[in-house]
């Protein structure tokens, strides 16, 4: 997940943020409760009850579940929101219906779609890195997002001491690439659904 945090004054900057999320469920009739730290935005609310809807009907469940989620910031931040955490959610829940152990060095981002599909999310970047500065092997993003923009700059020396720099246009870098030239070792996966994802997590037999 994204957030925008302010380093000085009018100075804002879009960071990474690694959540915890716990999650239990019980017999029950279709709700959703959730906790977090810091407080919850709406959207991530409305992901999570879609997350617990396609878990159920992924999960031919003829059993309809009520459904506990704990979410946890590593970072201090005022509002916890958006649909990045969808796909996770859903993940999570399949889980714990079928009695699955996942792996902790997975981790996934992007919004959860009611046929089971993963929608494209922002700041992939910025979740890559926090991902990876949580020592995360596998990161798996919605698919088409597994590359970045990046500006292809010309420089022009016109006068001593002089150099005028043009951006002549835009080229598609993997953000394996990225991640590598800034120290990182992690491994950038697309996917387009849910069940896709989450043969990722489990471990190997």
């Amino acid at each position: 997940m994204e957030y925008i945090v302010r380093v000085g004054f009018l100075k804002y900057v879009t960071e990474g943020v690694v959540m915890k999320i716990y999650v239990k469920v019980v017999p029950g009739t279709g709700k959703v409760f959730i906790s977090t730290t810091p407080r919850i935005g709406i959207d991530l609310q409305s992901s999570a009850v879609t997350a617990l809807k396609v878990a159920l009907n992924l999960t031919n469940s003829k059993v309809k579940y009520d459904c506990f989620i704990v979410v946890q910031a590593d970072k201090t931040i005022h509002v916890i929101d958006g649909p990045s955490a969808g796909a996770a959610l859903t993940i999570l829940i399949m889980a714990k219906i079928m009695g699955l152990e996942l792996r902790k060095d997975v981790c996934i981002t992007g919004e959860i779609l009611q046929d089971g599909r993963i929608g494209p999310v922002g700041g992939i970047l910025e979740k890559a890195l926090a991902a990876a500065s949580h020592n995360i092997k596998i990161f798996l993003v919605p698919k088409g997002q597994g590359e970045m923009l990046r500006p292809l700059v010309i420089s022009r020396k016109v006068a001593p001491g002089v150099t005028i720099y043009q951006v002549k246009g835009y080229v598609r870098v993997p953000l394996e690439e990225v991640l590598r030239e800034r120290g990182y070792d992690m491994k950038v996966i697309e996917v387009s659904t849910v069940r896709e994802a989450l043969q990722y997590f489990l471990k190997p037999q």
